[in-house]
């Protein structure tokens, strides 16, 4: 199959009228194109400027943190709604944490992935539930409950690694969101471990991205 191709030259003051039943296409020198119909009417091809979209994030682009803990962390009792801690962060950006609370600078739409190490001493299998508080209030159906095998032997825990993530909207600036946990046993932690020949473990990281 051919290629064809249509090559315009520019007018700078437009066609004649054209035949009845036709209508021309031409370029002035503004490099606009018009259409020139059989009863002299001009229509330019430009269409109106579209709105203008939302202003994005300023600075180094896209607003981020990530914040962990390198401590134990445990509930002072069973069934006991419990903040999940941090104390540490690699990079933040718009966003930060104190303790477990964190800031989100500017609204928008985010992506949070929570990640822990949780750890069960009991003698039987036990369950640990995680969820969402957003300025201060439950999250609805943000709850993630698993269960925890039963410890190995006595002293030697079952550990099991948990991670979800949330895709949310900050509905205004300075919104604040934090992580909850409650167990169904008091032997059941969340646990930060000293690598040998390896990194350092986290009991807890959680890492929010703006989408």
């Amino acid at each position: 199959m051919s290629n064809a191709s249509i090559r315009m030259k520019q007018s700078a003051t437009g066609p004649s009228t054209p035949p009845s039943g036709y209508s021309t296409l031409w370029a002035k020198t503004d490099d606009e194109f018009y259409v020139t119909s059989d009863t002299g009417v001009v229509t330019s091809l430009t269409g109106p400027q579209g709105p203008t979209g939302p202003t994005g994030p300023s600075g180094a682009g896209k607003y981020f943190g990530s914040f962990y803990s390198r401590v134990d962390q445990s509930v002072a009792a069973i069934n006991t709604p419990t903040l999940v801690a941090t104390d540490s962060y690699t990079l933040a950006n718009g966003i930060s944490a104190i303790g477990g609370r964190v800031y989100i600078d500017n609204k928008g739409y985010y992506k949070a992935v929570i990640n822990a190490l949780a750890s069960n001493l009991d003698g039987n299998a036990q369950d640990i539930t995680f969820w969402l508080k957003y300025n201060g209030s439950d999250y609805p159906y943000s709850a993630h409950t698993m269960s925890i095998a039963a410890r190995k032997s006595a002293g030697v825990p079952t550990e099991r690694l948990v991670s979800f993530e949330f895709l949310g909207q900050a509905v205004n600036d300075n919104d604040t969101f934090e992580v909850y946990w409650q167990t169904t046993s008091t032997a059941v932690t969340l646990q930060s471990k000293t690598g040998s020949g390896i990194p350092n473990s986290a009991s807890v990281w959680i890492n929010v991205t703006q989408l």
